[in-house]
This record gives structure tokens, C-alpha cells and sequence, in this order.
């Protein structure tokens, strides 16, 4: 729930374990403006769970499957073979528990709300 350097000073580490305990989330303000300059560069394409059973290579593949794009269209984008992209697609809808591309990018859908709702 929070984050803090080393160079902390044990005053401030007790008040900080103290609004843990009180469940919120603590984060120094240094690190918090280099966290919100690394989400700028962050691409477009799509947030991934941070405990998805899917690869980051198969999260791009689901992106571009739910843009529509071809085996070919993903192989080039992705400067990959068309074999191999086959094989990330095949992948994807075993570890999602579908058998088509449509129904792999809902099933990706369903991870990324899930993961957003907060967990009671």
C-alpha cells in the first residue's frame, strides 16, 4: 500500500506505518511526479493486470486482435512470423478458456475490469 526510501527518518517511518494501518496509501512525493511522468510515456494499447496469467506479448496480441488486425497485420506490427504469432493467439485462448479471437478479447476485457474494481 505505500512506498519509501531508505533514507527515511524514523519520525517519519512511525507516522507512515501508523496511515498504513489505517489503510491508506502512502507514497513520497519525489517518487509520486517520477511515477506520473513514466504513466505520460505509457502506450496507448491498453492497460495489463498486474496478475494476468497472459505474457506482455500476449497482451499486445490481444490488443491488436480487438482492433481486428490479421495474423499477417500482427506478425508485421510485431516484426514476428506469422507461425509465431499463430502460436501467442493459440496461447491466449488456453490460458483465457475460449476457443475464438472475439470471445479471447472479451475474456481480456473481463481481467482488466476485474482488476480495476476494487478488491473488499
Amino acid at each position: 500500500m505505500g512506498y519509501v526510501a531508505k533514507q527515511i527518518d524514523p519520525s517519519e517511518l512511525r507516522d507512515v506505518v501508523r496511515r498504513l494501518a489505517h489503510g491508506e496509501a502512502v507514497i513520497q512525493a519525489a517518487l509520486a511526479a517520477r511515477v506520473l511522468e513514466c504513466l505520460r510515456e505509457v502506450p496507448n494499447t491498453g492497460w495489463r493486470p498486474v496478475r494476468s496469467c497472459l505474457t506482455s506479448r500476449e497482451w499486445e496480441i490481444v490488443d491488436l486482435m480487438g482492433a481486428g488486425a490479421s495474423t499477417q497485420t500482427m506478425a508485421d506490427r510485431l516484426v514476428l512470423s506469422p507461425a509465431t504469432v499463430y502460436s501467442h493467439v493459440k496461447s491466449v485462448l488456453r490460458k483465457l478458456g475460449v476457443h475464438s479471437r472475439p470471445d479471447a478479447v472479451s475474456a481480456a476485457e473481463r481481467l482488466r475490469r476485474e482488476e480495476a474494481a476494487p478488491l473488499n
